[in-house]
């Protein structure tokens, strides 16, 4: 296995790992909203964290089958890893004040 296969298999893992963490625990949020008031400002985060990891981890799976069956297309499809890697970056970045 070429290193950027093995790379965009350990991005998929671990993209996809968090968004089905998230999307449980967005469940969850959502089930017992009702029960707690802390929990209503907790949903929408949640909710924008499971789509940037779930786009993220679809861009992972097509990557990484394009690098795994060595296909033209690959390195377009890598190039839509690093964008959407760099705004999942980007969305958990600290803000200045």
């Amino acid at each position: 296995m070429r290193p950027m296969t093995m790379l965009n298999g350990v991005l998929l893992g671990t993209s996809l790992a968090i968004a089905i963490g998230t999307a449980v625990t967005l469940l969850i949020v959502t089930l017992l909203v009702g029960e707690s008031s802390r929990l209503e400002g907790e949903w929408r985060p949640l909710l924008l964290t499971t789509a940037l990891f779930t786009v993220l981890s679809g861009f992972c799976a097509v990557a990484f089958v394009g690098h795994l069956r060595e296909r033209a297309w690959r390195w377009l499809a890598q190039l839509g890893v690093v964008l959407a890697l760099a705004a999942t970056v980007a969305s958990f970045w600290p803000r200045r004040a």
